[in-house]
């Protein structure tokens, strides 16, 4: 694999992937068990290595807030530890604006404001513990201007193009059409759909109950006859037999749950058929916020759709031309 990485022939996250699979297959072999234990160590002491465990085992904090809490805090836990603080008795305002200086000296406006606001969820987690006496809310206070994108809608002229060039005569065409069509009237996030389970759907009420991966929050739509049907269509007559809770699998041995990355691979995979140029899957959600606007939904009425906490959060789905 490395060979193959050197010569440009796979890329490094394939390269990481596969030299991850041989290392567990190696301890299957060898052990008879996979931890499934990260490649390469962490870096961070005991004592912090201990608050990260603390951190992913907070069942108040869905899976995803989890991953993202952890993720900023490593660097600080890093940080503290180079700078000789070897626990949180020595923290105080001083210590958090040097870190912040440091962070400042290499990160964009962006990734600095979500390492204010994540090392605030972190400090109010930390007093929750006992394991420091202030949350620091004046130091981490102050706002960063943040330029905001405004990201364009995949238009539904060419995703109507792509449904009616789906082979819904196949498998894996009545899967694809019904999970791009869901992706088109719901607006639910990639990682949401590939994880719809049969309990989700209620098929007498006509609704759709998710308990979003990325919020944590049980967000309610509307079951319609289109999407509707097309999920049927693939239970019925493309879904291969399984046990499994989830509705959409592979179409090939093993069936089991898909990859979050099939939707974007998929999509763009009939795009390139047709002539078009690739784009993010992220572009269907966008589209129907704007879609929404456009036909008159009150701007207000949006983030219940897409859910969404704010307007502010739906803003950058929001491009319209005038």
């Amino acid at each position: 694999c490395e060979k193959l990485f050197q010569r440009g022939a796979i890329s490094k996250v394939r390269c990481a992937a596969l030299t991850k699979t041989a290392s567990n297959l190696t301890e299957l072999y060898e052990t008879g068990t996979m931890s499934f234990k990260p490649r390469f160590p962490s870096g961070l002491s005991t004592f912090y290595e201990s608050v990260i465990t603390s951190i992913l085992s907070n069942v108040a904090w869905s899976i995803s807030r989890r991953n993202s809490i952890r993720n900023y805090s490593m660097p600080f836990f890093k940080w503290l530890d180079a700078e000789g603080y070897s626990n949180f008795d020595s923290l105080e305002n001083s210590v958090l604006k040097r870190y912040l200086l440091a962070c400042s000296q290499r990160m964009i406006n962006c990734s600095l404001s979500s390492t204010r606001l994540y090392l605030h969820v972190l400090l109010v987690f930390l007093e929750e513990q006992g394991l420091v006496k202030d949350t620091f809310d004046d130091t981490l206070s102050f706002s960063i201007p943040i330029e905001r994108k405004i990201l364009r809608p995949v238009l539904q002229s060419e995703i109507a193009l792509v449904l009616e060039s789906i082979d819904r005569t196949t498998a894996i065409g009545k899967r694809d059409y019904a999970l791009i069509l869901t992706a088109v009237v719901t607006g639910l996030r990639q990682t949401d759909i590939v994880n719809l389970k049969f309990d989700d759907l209620n098929w007498r009420k006509g609704e759709v109950n998710v308990i979003q991966s990325k919020t944590g929050k049980m967000v309610t739509l509307p079951l319609t006859t289109d999407y509707g049907s097309a999920i049927a269509d693939y239970i019925l007559h493309g879904r291969a037999k399984s046990n499994l809770p989830h509705i959409f699998l592979r179409c090939k041995a093993p069936y089991t749950l898909l990859n979050r990355h099939v939707l974007y691979t998929q999509f763009n995979e009939y795009r390139k058929k047709l002539g078009l140029p690739v784009c993010s899957f992220h572009g269907i959600r966008r589209a129907l916020g704007s879609g929404m606007v456009a036909g008159g939904v009150r701007i207000d009425m949006v983030p219940d759709v897409l859910g969404h906490s704010d307007i502010e959060s739906v803003r950058p789905y929001i491009s319209l031309n005038k």
